[in-house]
């Protein structure tokens, strides 16, 4: 019952995506990319991007993501959200109890330098425990998956 092509959302407070993007040319007209932004967001920008996506404010200064994924179920049927973002965005995600599965990718590369940890950002009140849920090998990497632990 779903669709070919799921819908796209992309979180943004900033609106400096380009709209030559593929991701909205090649968009079927009923089932447009949606931007995720925020209130005080570059009207300008807004307004070249709500030519090809449907732009929805979900916070102020930065993407509030309880109501961004409240939006998401309520307006597009979204039962299932995969979010891709870096360090702060799993933060927020955790900090807000949202986070349900983790999925983390270990490549066999050697660097060095001083990267943050995979959440950056508010600490939660307590540990969110995961537990392992498949593990893959392939190419060389190691593709984990965790799924948020049930309590005992």
């Amino acid at each position: 019952g779903q669709s070919d092509r799921p819908r796209i959302a992309v979180a943004t407070a900033s609106l400096r995506v380009d709209p030559r993007l593929r991701l909205f040319t090649d968009s079927p007209t009923d089932a447009r990319p949606v931007i995720l932004t925020v209130d005080d967001a570059d009207p300008d920008r807004r307004r070249h991007l709500e030519v090809v996506a449907e732009v929805h404010d979900t916070g102020h200064a930065r993407v509030d993501w309880p109501p961004a994924l409240a939006l998401l179920r309520r307006r597009y049927d979204a039962e299932v959200v995969l979010c891709e973002g870096g360090p702060h965005t799993i933060a927020q995600l955790v900090a807000a109890a949202l986070l349900d599965e983790l999925c983390l990718t270990i490549a066999p590369t050697l660097v060095a330098g001083d990267g943050p940890r995979i959440a950056v950002g508010a600490t939660p009140d307590t540990a969110r425990p995961l537990e392992l849920g498949r593990v893959v090998v392939a190419d060389g990497d190691l593709l984990l998956r965790y799924v948020r632990a049930h309590a005992a």
